[in-house]
């Protein structure tokens, strides 16, 4: 049922939102938690569960992730209009037809009837994905990587990128990508994991939130003037 879903079917709606939840927790929260509890004795400080240093990088990371909107969706307009050669039309096609049914799902999953199913997509699509997923690549994957380069760019470049890919959706690479160094930076410079949390939810509930107010199809004609992205 999961691969061709009838969200026409409200308990396979909410199957599905079960579904995104424990794959946030299980795939990213579990198996961060538990490398970081055989790499150090004590797991919890190993993956940034500490205040950061300055305290006031929560605010900024929430700041941050805010002026960050415009910039992400002009290179999300980009990224949409890139194309393969003629060559490897056939991978583009594919590529594009998995985004259209990634879309799909996302937009059947977000069709809020309510307040409580407002609140519901909050806690699955914003303060699961936020914790969970920042446990995974930035207290761990990010760590990783920047021993394994001696570069500490390097690694948060990286993990960016990484973190892009997981999400599964090649045409929206550019924009996750941009968010995944982001955040990484603000894992790095305060040596916690809770601004990094902050702006994640943030980055997640103002989507949730503008669509549940607005609706897609006035998101997906919205405009970005170009000096708020030089901004």
């Amino acid at each position: 049922d999961f691969t061709d879903p009838d969200f026409g079917n409200d308990r396979m709606l909410a199957a599905y939102r079960l579904k995104q939840a424990l794959l946030s927790i299980s795939l990213f929260f579990v198996s961060g938690f538990f490398f970081a509890y055989k790499s150090d004795q004590r797991p919890w400080r190993y993956l940034g569960i500490k205040k950061p240093q300055p305290a006031y990088f929560t605010v900024l990371g929430v700041l941050l992730i805010i002026a960050a909107f415009p910039l992400a969706m002009w290179l999300a307009g980009i990224n949409q209009q890139l194309h393969f050669p003629a060559s490897m039309k056939s991978l583009e096609d594919s590529l594009r037809t998995a985004e259209e049914k990634l879309t799909a799902a996302t937009l059947a999953i977000l069709k809020m009837r309510n307040l409580g199913e407002y609140f519901l997509m909050l806690l699955v699509l914003a303060v699961l994905p936020a914790f969970c997923e920042e446990i995974f690549f930035r207290s761990v994957l990010q760590r990783i990587f920047i021993q394994i380069t001696t570069r500490p760019w390097m690694g948060i470049l990286i993990t960016g990128c990484l973190f892009s890919l997981f999400h599964g959706s090649v045409l929206g690479f550019l924009p996750r990508a941009v968010l995944g160094v982001l955040l990484g930076m603000l894992y790095w410079y305060s040596g916690s994991i809770w601004p990094a949390v902050a702006a994640h939810f943030m980055h997640n509930a103002v989507q949730i939130t503008a669509y549940y107010v607005w609706g897609y199809d006035k998101l997906e004609n919205a405009s970005i003037a170009p000096l708020l992205v030089v901004g």
